[in-house]
């Protein structure tokens, strides 16, 4: 029963750290994508390209400098 009570907190204390480390981890970042529209694009694809690049600098925002 011992051992049983000792393997169960062994695999209990990891996942419990792991999920509070994991929470920790969550932001938000607010980034703006502009794409001009010439004559004859359709504007699904000016939206899509816009969010392609905001979403690119997001990711850019987040890199850490070396």
């Amino acid at each position: 029963m011992r051992n049983f009570i000792v393997a169960a907190l062994l695999v209990w204390f990891p996942i419990n750290g792991f999920a509070s480390t994991a929470e920790n981890d969550i932001f938000e970042i607010n980034a703006e994508g502009i794409y001009p529209m010439e004559a004859g694009s359709s504007v699904d694809l000016a939206k899509k390209v816009a969010f392609f690049i905001a979403k690119r600098k997001a990711v850019d925002l987040t890199q850490k400098p070396y």
